[in-house]
């Protein structure tokens, strides 16, 4: 359903644009795959993980992946989560303290809405 939604809103925001869409079981696979085949020069990802849940080795492919995209010429455009600081918690009221959602949170990528 969340792709549905980020497509239409694409399609209808950027009208003539032509729209790429990659998919597969995994959010950071199929970002992987668009970078490893500069499939796009803006690469747009609605999906990610709270920073903490990834540890510092996966946040580190992602970083380098991004940055891959950038020396490429890709713009990347990542979520920055729906809970602000709050995106690692799980209930109410937000217990955990501030935290970021990757791949939004990379050096160089840019963090954008929810």
């Amino acid at each position: 359903m969340e792709s549905d939604l980020d497509l239409e809103w694409a399609g209808g925001v950027a009208y003539n644009a032509t729209i790429v869409f990659l998919t597969s079981t995994d959010v950071f696979t199929s970002l992987g795959y668009a970078i490893d085949n500069n499939t796009a020069p803006i690469l747009s990802s609605s999906y990610g993980n709270c920073e903490s849940n990834l540890g510092s080795v996966e946040v580190g492919t992602l970083s380098m992946q991004v940055e891959q995209a950038n020396a490429q010429g890709m713009t990347v455009l990542a979520a920055a989560g729906d809970d602000g600081a709050a995106e690692c918690d799980t209930a109410d009221p937000a217990t955990m303290g501030l935290a970021v959602l990757a791949p939004g949170s990379v050096a160089y990528a840019t963090g954008i809405g929810g």
